[in-house]
């Protein structure tokens, strides 16, 4: 078995990129180094005078699946990747600081679509919205009350609605994790998208690298993707929505003021002379989404949320992706038609307990099917060419689970270069 021992981040072309070595420890190689960045922190004592510039050679590299250079050099520049190729190929500059790694393999680093690294607890996920293992919760359990916020300005209008909160950006309130980072690096993660886990319309979510650097520094990208969930109001809280009625309705008529507020500013700025539209933060921060520019990742507590996301990004012409709960095989038609990305989860039901007569009958078809084709799911979905991601989420110990499911899924029928690409989610995924 192989252990990812480096953790590497970089940007390259305006995309993501990122690499883990496999083979020995060298800690050097991961040290902040590598993430040089222009600080507006005053020094302490001598400045980093350490070199910028690190070049990887000898290295067997794989750059995507069936893609491997044998002997291969990789340039690192503040910890860009600068050029990828051939050891004779590649021009070593004259200011570099070489690292032999003969006898090592560079993968793509894993990329961690649903992450609540580096976010404030009164942003995670409650244990009632987040679903029970295996899929065994329905996803709509609601907060207790919704967390202050502090991020719109007083002076400018937000929803009326607690659960509304698409202005809410991660990037801006991520807090110092290195224990959770460190733990998806160990898991061959390099990178993650931070997600906003509580409300109806629950914010936007960041990319950061796991370098284990401070939030500020290792941020990537703001503003990636808005999440939204079929969530309710408890009994005890009592505030609208309460149904899922409710709550679809109220999702409607939100895109549909971002609509109008995106169209009515239009309508100002050609002619000052109408009625200038309020400024709400809220539909502000949505007007990208209804305009399709950035994807919109919704909560599927079911197979049948998939259909209701579907139906609501077809209306309003959204770039969807579902965030699944396990069961998207049984909708795998309505996926590929339409090509919708899924993040899949990787918390496959428990072994139902049927070893007497008794408990054999407690257990429903229903929890024998789940059992039996979950860990197919990703292989289903993928044979229909619909775009799938990988996720911890949902997995009580993901350390010692998740590469347990990950081969799972593959003796289910998932190719190996296929699970590969799936730890590294296109854009559209995450």
């Amino acid at each position: 078995m192989l252990f990812p021992i480096v953790s590497l981040a970089s940007v390259r072309a305006g995309r993501w990129l990122a690499l883990f070595v496999f083979g020995s420890t060298l800690a050097t190689i991961g040290s902040p180094v590598l993430h040089a960045q222009i600080t507006s922190v005053p020094v302490e004592g001598l400045r980093d005078a350490s070199p910028r510039i690190h070049v990887l050679t000898g290295a067997r590299i794989v750059t995507a699946p069936g893609v491997v250079i044998e002997h291969g050099a990789i340039v690192l520049r503040d910890g860009v990747i600068a050029a990828v190729g051939a050891e004779g190929e590649v021009k070593i500059p004259a200011d570099a600081r070489v690292w032999a790694f003969d006898g090592k393999t560079i993968y793509a680093g894993l990329i961690e679509p649903l992450a609540e690294v580096h976010l404030p607890a009164a942003l995670k996920a409650t244990e009632a919205s987040a679903g029970g293992e295996g899929g065994a919760g329905r996803g709509r359990g609601a907060l207790a009350a919704a967390p202050v916020e502090t991020i719109a300005p007083a002076a400018v209008a937000r929803s009326w609605n607690p659960r509304v909160t698409p202005e809410r950006d991660v990037a801006q309130v991520l807090v110092p994790d290195e224990r959770g980072a460190s733990a998806l690096r160990e898991l061959g993660f390099t990178s993650a998208l931070v997600t906003p886990g509580r409300g109806i319309f629950r914010g936007e979510s960041a990319l950061v690298s796991l370098s284990g650097r401070p939030p500020g520094a290792s941020l990537v990208r703001a503003h990636v993707a808005q999440h939204v969930a079929f969530e309710l109001s408890n009994f005890r809280e009592g505030g609208y929505p309460g149904s899922l009625m409710g709550c679809i309705a109220l999702i409607r008529q939100t895109l549909l003021d971002a609509q109008w507020h995106r169209e009515a500013n239009a309508a100002f700025e050609k002619n000052p002379t109408v009625q200038r539209p309020e400024q709400n933060a809220s539909l502000r921060a949505l007007v990208e989404y209804v305009a399709a520019a950035k994807p919109v990742v919704m909560n599927a507590a079911d197979e049948l949320d998939v259909l209701r996301a579907q139906t609501i990004a077809d209306e309003f012409k959204l770039k969807l992706v579902v965030r699944g709960h396990g069961t998207e095989y049984r909708m795998v038609a309505a996926l590929a038609e339409k090509k919708t990305p899924v993040i899949v989860p990787l918390n496959f039901p428990v072994v139902p307990e049927v070893e007497s007569p008794d408990k054999a009958a407690d257990v429903s078809l229903a929890t024998l099917q789940q059992w039996e084709l979950a860990p197919s799911n990703a292989a289903k979905l993928a044979a229909r060419g619909v775009p799938v991601a990988f996720t911890t989420s949902g997995l009580r110990t993901p350390d010692s689970q998740f590469w347990s499911a990950v081969r799972l899924a593959v003796r289910r029928g998932l190719a190996p270069d296929a699970a590969l690409i799936v730890g590294v989610p296109a854009p559209d995924v995450c």
